[in-house]
């Protein structure tokens, strides 16, 4: 029976998927040399849990032999597909941009000008601790949608980097997104990590906002520069804080 696979990660060539390591981009087991997650202890610094990492990348490409099996992959991003093939994953991928309903998110709204957002999990990889960093010296407000292992470290640096002028708005259903979007005077997608094509961009631009996105991973692909948005160096909250829009 034919049989398609929809990447979102980097599940083939890396133990925890991320190819992320202590907030940096590591690319370390390229060419199956997945003890390297072992070594460096990638899985939450644990040896324990880093060693059935590195197991069960052994034991799907080397014992199963699962991915063969495998007719076609699905990458949402050019990035991720010429990515993995970079670090000598052979199989055959297409690829096949994620995409929204528009209509869920058009408004003809006025947007604040001093009004940003931030929607998306909230962990170590996006950028999040950047973002703040940029907003300290800014009239700007944010508002963040969505949740994650760091949110109590979030919110404890906004009240100290940008008090009163960061909210965590946590999980909200679809019509509250496209609300929050219709407000905002654009999307901030700070990530430190290899993006695949994120969600969040395509909802902005569904919205009519523009988008400021580092220039790492798949977002380079979304964002055109001075036209639907703007770039910066992924981590630089300095480059960040000086885009023109703020």
């Amino acid at each position: 029976i034919p049989s398609a696979m929809t990447l979102h990660d980097y599940k083939l060539v890396c133990g925890t998927y991320r190819l992320e390591r202590g907030g940096k981009v590591c690319e370390e087991c390229a060419g199956g040399r997945y003890y390297r997650c072992l070594l460096r202890r990638c899985q939450d610094g644990s040896l324990a849990k880093s060693a059935l990492t590195a197991a069960e990348m052994y034991l799907h490409h080397r014992l199963l032999r699962l991915w063969p099996m495998i007719d076609l992959f699905v990458s949402p991003s050019r990035f991720l597909k010429d990515k993995l093939a970079e670090m000598g994953f052979p199989g055959r991928i297409e690829v096949l941009p994620n995409f929204v309903v528009s209509e869920a998110f058009a408004s003809d709204s006025v947007p604040q000008p001093d009004l940003f957002l931030y929607l998306g999990r909230l962990s170590p990889e996006k950028g999040l601790f950047t973002l703040l960093q940029a907003f300290q010296h800014l009239g700007a407000r944010l508002r963040i949608l969505g949740d994650g292992p760091i949110r109590g470290e979030l919110e404890r640096a906004a009240a100290r980097l940008a008090p009163g002028r960061v909210s965590f708005l946590g999980h909200r259903p679809r019509e509250e997104i496209a609300r929050e979007l219709a407000a905002a005077a654009a999307v901030v997608v700070p990530s430190e990590w290899y993006e695949n094509n994120p969600i969040s961009v395509l909802e902005a631009y569904a919205a009519g906002r523009p988008v400021i996105g580092a220039r790492i991973g798949g977002i380079r692909e979304l964002v055109r520069e001075g036209e639907s948005g703007l770039s910066f160096g992924s981590g630089s909250a300095e480059e960040l804080g000086g885009k023109s829009c703020f």
